[in-house]
């Protein structure tokens, strides 16, 4: 399967950094290359933990970033957070698709811009063995 096109940064067995402007859904996290749009090369990936995020959004807009059918993250106005380096990751439902959406402001007729950009550190049993 194809790496997604939101991703700018991917390290093979480490980490991966994703830029989205507009919904998107589906990303495919778990598994080998042919089916996770994250793994590269021989990775095999179990799952992956949101460990930063940057974002921006129009006015009374916000980001609705789920993991299969749990949210997971709602973000609004502009900010960053460092979730891992504040010891708090994002760890819920590791292993799901990543689909996010701008909800535009209630009652809005034209469509909301944003940004948003998550780091997420990538989990698989070759970084398991090599931590031990």
């Amino acid at each position: 399967m194809a790496v997604s096109p939101n991703i700018v940064i991917n390290r093979e067995n480490s980490s991966a950094v994703f830029h989205f402007n507009a919904n998107t859904s589906g990303i495919v996290i778990a598994g080998n290359n042919s089916v996770s749009n994250v793994a590269i090369e021989e990775e095999v990936i179990n799952g992956v933990t949101i460990t930063q995020a940057t974002y921006g959004s129009t006015p009374g807009a916000y980001w609705h970033i789920q993991r299969g059918a749990n949210t997971v993250l709602v973000l609004d106005s502009t900010g960053f957070i460092d979730f891992a380096g504040i010891g708090l990751p994002i760890n819920r439902d590791i292993a799901a698709d990543l689909s996010v959406t701008l909800i535009p402001p209630e009652g809005s007729v034209v469509a909301s811009k944003g940004f948003l950009v998550l780091e997420v550190q990538k989990q698989n049993a070759r970084l398991e063995y090599l931590a031990d």
